[in-house]
């Protein structure tokens, strides 16, 4: 319960970092200023989060499968991850190809909807 709770508060916050960064930060210092304390905030809490999360699912992974099965069972869970670490990428490359005009230069405007989309797909996780 305390993992989902935080990974609501953890993709709201990274969420208000992008966008504070994307509308004002170009504006002003202090903007600027509280945009990198908030995605200071947000990676920390990516990684608490990850810390919460992850050690108490693998352990009630491991106790839920068979004993006779566990190497299968974690070959389709290493699996699965491979195989989301290949689609994260994939589709970031297709946003990037979609959202900006120019391959060398983007800016924070135009890379918003990929770090969206990134962030709003962790969600499920």
């Amino acid at each position: 319960r305390w993992g989902a709770a935080l990974m609501l508060v953890t993709v709201g916050v990274t969420l208000r970092a992008l966008r504070v960064a994307d509308v004002r930060a170009e504006d002003s210092a202090d903007d600027a200023r509280s945009s990198y304390v908030l995605m200071v905030v947000a990676l920390a809490l990516w990684g608490v989060l990850g810390g919460i999360a992850n050690g108490p699912s693998q352990a009630l992974f491991a106790d839920s499968v068979p004993k006779g099965r566990r190497s299968e069972m974690y070959t389709w869970l290493t699996s699965t991850y491979l195989l989301a670490s290949v689609a994260g990428p994939a589709v970031s490359i297709a946003l990037f190809l979609t959202v900006s005009g120019d391959a060398e230069d983007w800016s924070l405007h135009e890379i918003y909807p990929v770090f969206v989309a990134g962030i709003v797909l962790e969600i499920p996780v």
